[in-house]
């Protein structure tokens, strides 16, 4: 079954260098960061997120590799290409940081501090490095120097442009952001659900009598057992209440369990709902 995508970075033209085979990789290393997000939010298992994330970490590899190969072939050896490499380099060696977390954290929590991160520092990198190396070697062609063609990327970079990297920045962390808690509210959803699944399963299966009173001691659920043990449906002491239990020893039984039934939660201030307790009762014999 295919997975539902859920984009923490949705791509868009800001972040087109105008090389081709740049922003198609580019294309690719934040489609696999989406499918990342994705299978995190939708809980696949430990192998199936560490194959995605191996993948994802191989192909960051091979596109710095392209990336530096294009910006080699124009400025060999200069100060840029210098610091877009050391920028590589220091990618790399944070996400096997945040990876090697796994011995110390859930794996969700480790993929959550990733995908953070990779969002950030691609967000960034792409908008901000790759975009101003790419007006260089876009300039190159049409007579520009070297240094002609670096001033001209740092005056394009400069003013608007890089008004436009900030608000795109801010965007993109706030949506990495809500991103990030809506996987996390997804799961606990996810978990509580699982638990309310079993404790149903426990409830119908159950040898013991079990039923639910609000906080007028209305009956408002029993379980099979309940019903094996009174002799009565759900609808039938429901109509009857409490009292028809007071007789007979199973009723008696049955009754008092529930008058001294725990008071275990109640709605906080500002909500509506009901009280409710739940009886347990061993069957006799």
């Amino acid at each position: 079954m295919n997975t539902p995508t859920i984009e923490i970075f949705p791509w868009n033209e800001n972040f087109a260098t105008g090389i081709a085979s740049i922003d198609e990789e580019h294309r690719i290393l934040i489609g696999l960061l989406n499918q990342l997000v994705s299978h995190l939010a939708f809980q696949s298992d430990a192998p199936t997120l560490n194959a995605i994330f191996a993948q994802l970490a191989d192909y960051a590899v091979h596109h710095f590799a392209s990336e530096e190969a294009v910006w080699h072939e124009y400025l060999a050896d200069d100060s840029w290409e210098t610091w877009h490499k050391h920028a590589h380099v220091s990618f790399v060696d944070e996400v096997v940081r945040l990876k090697a977390e796994e011995n110390n954290k859930p794996l969700d929590d480790v993929i959550e501090d990733i995908v953070s991160f990779l969002t950030r520092w691609l967000a960034f990198h792409i908008l901000e490095s790759d975009r101003r190396l790419a007006k260089v070697v876009l300039a190159l062609p049409y007579g520009m120097s070297l240094e002609q063609a670096k001033e001209t990327a740092n005056n394009e970079m400069s003013g608007a442009t890089k008004v436009l990297i900030d608000t795109v920045m801010k965007m993109y962390d706030s949506l990495a952001n809500r991103t990030v808690q809506l996987t996390r509210e997804m799961n606990r959803r996810r978990l509580a659900e699982q638990e309310l699944q079993m404790a149903n399963l426990v409830y119908q299966n159950s040898s013991e009598a079990m039923a639910v009173i609000d906080e007028e001691n209305r009956i408002i659920a029993i379980n099979p057992a309940f019903t094996q043990m009174t002799g009565y449906g759900l609808e039938e002491i429901k109509r009857l209440g409490l009292e028809s239990l007071g007789t007979g020893d199973s009723g008696s039984a049955v009754l008092q369990a529930l008058q001294d039934a725990p008071m275990p939660w109640a709605t906080g201030a500002g909500t509506s709902g009901c009280v409710t307790r739940t009886a347990w009762i061993m069957p006799s014999g």
